[in-house]
């Protein structure tokens, strides 16, 4: 089956029939690198200054132009890039780290550890987003051109997550007072890939953004000779492209198209699920009537049935949980919910505590007739905040617990579900993040909205701030989950999630990092776009059997004629 699959993409590949940028005639170089691979996304890059833009696909690009000191691997853990060796005092206060001494920007300037001072300085000073990552950092030193010494006022655990860019001093100096003001088109960097903008017409719109590898990179050059991001207008459009061969991989799809796709030939699609990608949560504020009782929402968690909102809110994608932290991270805790669906033991609880329907209008009230179990929800229209709340809805109706639900936008909703404010129950995403301490920040010393504080749990998350040690950093975040979960007067729906999706029978050299890292693109790592190579290029070897010299090109959801018809390569994958 592979071997047939192997050679009409040979054939497809000679004729000049492949996808993207091969339409062109991009024969595989003499150096090896495997031509163009583009891929679907849908969103353009709201910027390609790291001081301003915020979107997901200009992350992406980043991530490939610059290097940061360590990036994330294919483990989710941050190992050496810019760094050759680094140690650490025996308080833990200073970090010495040894850059290597190869690698230069892509305008053939050598990279040197005044550009590493540079960078993180200017970050701290102008990023709000990044501004965290340098608390308690009290010196940056550059002793030689290849060496940095930091020194902290505290032990930071956190030091090797974040990945800033290293700038060009001699680029980016001119812009210190005011980064976010550099146009950046050039986008000189010390990473994998070289931008090249696109002349566009007066009025036109860009619609694609290329990326060539660059040959003197120092880990080795990526087996792509090009990689282009191709922006569509829906998910829709963007797999029709994938099933048509114009494209080569698609970023942004729904749970549609993971089961649509799985009838069109050669297409493997992916549920992508892991670190950065964020949870969705329902919140309850404790300072609100009812609610203030623990009992309450003990019997408000028992009522939730996160079977059915994981189906009809998130189409069965992925894996539900209690922890704060996603599938596929090594600080994943993965243990069973602790509340099952239960509305008979919910009703138990609130007739134990003497909730019960005096007045006979169907609501349960307390015994001295102050607190009726009546409550507003808050979500946005989101398809996952949709279904959660109808189920949500439905079923507390059962025990006696009144829900008046409310739309708002997603800046109305976290303007009103904040800490001081007026409401009762909120569905609510949380982003993600790759590093733990991030996303265990947002329940620590009564920053979540809810009002909720726990000693147990602050202990620990002070103990997770000095840890470097991996394993003993995994230890702890398990402890702030379980800690969490006992308590907290919410609970986690779902994790964030999408869909991707490549032409595999045109590509391979992804399959290992692919179950590694969850999916393909957005996960932090960019040894993915490294490692893609053309379909047969490298250990396949075109059968004997399949002389034709007519390359066989698919049509819609049809096998080539006198090929063997391949299994639909569409997976839905149970992740955790």
């Amino acid at each position: 089956m592979k071997k047939v699959i192997a050679v009409l993409c040979l054939l497809a590949l000679a004729a000049g029939l492949s996808a993207c940028g091969n339409k062109d005639g991009g024969d595989t170089p003499a150096d090896g690198t495997a031509g163009d691979f583009c891929v679907a996304v849908g969103e353009a890059p709201d910027g390609l200054n790291p001081f301003a833009a915020e979107s997901g696909i200009s992350a992406e690009l980043f991530r490939l132009v610059y290097d940061p000191l360590w990036r994330m691997n294919e483990e989710h853990q941050p190992e050496n890039c810019l760094v050759d060796s680094y140690d650490t005092s025996s308080d833990g206060l200073t970090w010495t780290i040894r850059l290597r001494q190869d690698v230069t920007f892509s305008d053939g300037t050598p990279l040197k550890s005044t550009d590493v001072k540079f960078s993180w300085e200017l970050f701290r000073q102008y990023s709000a987003d990044e501004a965290r990552r340098f608390d308690g950092i009290v010196s940056i030193k550059c002793p030689d051109d290849w060496t940095v010494v930091i020194t902290t006022s505290f032990v930071k655990g956190d030091m090797m997550y974040g990945e800033v860019p290293i700038l060009p001093e001699h680029i980016w100096s001119a812009y210190s007072d005011a980064p976010a003001s550099m146009d950046n088109r050039a986008m000189i960097g010390s990473g994998p890939f070289v931008y090249r903008a696109p002349e566009l017409a007066p009025g036109e719109t860009q619609q694609e953004w290329a990326l060539e590898a660059r040959a003197d990179y120092f880990a080795g050059r990526a087996k792509l000779q090009t990689l282009r991001f191709r922006c569509y207008e829906s998910a829709v459009s963007a797999a029709d492209a994938l099933a048509d061969g114009l494209v080569d991989a698609c970023m942004d799809l729904t749970d549609v198209q993971l089961f649509s796709l799985s009838g069109s030939y050669g297409v493997e699609s992916f549920a992508v699920q892991g670190p950065g990608r964020g949870w969705c949560e329902l919140m309850m504020n404790m300072s609100s009537g009812a609610l203030a009782d623990s009992v309450v929402r003990e019997a408000i968690l028992y009522g939730l049935d996160r079977e059915q909102i994981f189906s009809m809110g998130f189409g069965s994608v992925g894996v539900y949980g209690d922890g704060f932290i996603e599938p596929g991270s090594p600080f994943y805790l993965g243990a069973p919910t602790r509340y099952g669906f239960d509305l008979t033991k919910s009703a138990a609880l609130l007739a134990s505590s003497l909730y019960q329907d005096y007045d006979g209008d169907d609501v349960l009230e307390s015994r001295d007739n102050t607190m009726q179990l009546s409550f507003t929800l808050y979500s946005t229209d989101d398809v996952w905040a949709t279904a959660a709340a109808t189920i949500f809805v439905r079923d507390m109706a059962e025990i006696g617990i009144e829900i008046d639900w409310t739309t708002l936008s997603e800046s109305e909703l976290r303007s009103r579900c904040r800490a001081d404010g007026e409401w009762d129950l909120c569905l609510l995403r949380r982003s993600g993040s790759f590093d733990p301490q991030d996303e265990a920040r947002l329940y620590a010393g009564g920053a979540s909205e809810s009002g909720w504080q726990s000693e147990e749990y602050d202990a620990l998350y002070a103990q997770l701030v000095n840890c470097i040690d991996p394993v003993q950093k995994a230890e702890l975040c398990r402890s702030l989950q379980n800690a969490f979960i006992d308590s907290y007067p919410g609970a986690v729906l779902g994790y964030g999630s999408s869909v991707q999706a490549i032409r595999a029978d045109r590509w391979t050299g992804y399959e290992a990092l692919e179950r590694s890292l969850g999916g393909l693109f957005g996960t932090g790592c960019c040894r993915i776009y490294m490692e893609l190579a053309p379909a047969g290029s490298e250990t396949e070897e075109p059968a004997a059997e399949q002389t034709s010299p007519e390359p066989a090109v698919p049509d819609g959801d049809e096998a080539p004629s006198g090929a063997e018809t391949p299994q639909p390569m569409a997976t839905a994958v149970p992740l955790g």
